[in-house]
């Protein structure tokens, strides 16, 4: 997926975000964000620290996973293709902590969206 792309789904996330948290929680919203492709994860990132949210980014599995465990997270922006794991497994286990999740990734067949909505992500 292109920058542009990208551009346009970071500020659908940041609007999806605007409309669901309520303006003095949006502060202590903590937000875990994966995602391994570096100019991407800026994007985003900035998008979302500019609209007042507290994001967490991390580039691998092995990392999420540690955080997901030691941290809590009130959302998580997963991307589905990491270079040392699956996203979709990530997706399970915020699912199985209770976290909120989104999957934001180049992926578009509608048998991988069909699984990730199976497994637990509220939207893609």
């Amino acid at each position: 997926m292109d920058v542009e792309n990208f551009r346009c789904s970071s500020l659908w996330v940041a609007g999806l975000l605007q409309r669901e948290v309520s303006g003095s929680m949006k502060y202590n919203t903590r937000i875990i964000y994966v995602e391994d492709e570096q100019e991407t994860a800026d994007i985003v990132s900035a998008y979302l620290a500019h609209a007042g949210y507290c994001v967490s980014h991390l580039t691998t599995h092995k990392s999420a996973q540690k955080a997901l465990y030691e941290e809590n997270f009130d959302l998580a922006i997963l991307d589905i293709v990491l270079p040392d794991g699956s996203g979709l497994e990530l997706l399970q286990n915020a699912v199985a902590q209770g976290v909120p999740s989104i999957l934001l990734s180049a992926k578009k067949s509608e048998s991988e969206r069909i699984e990730g909505f199976r497994l637990g992500a509220v939207n893609w």
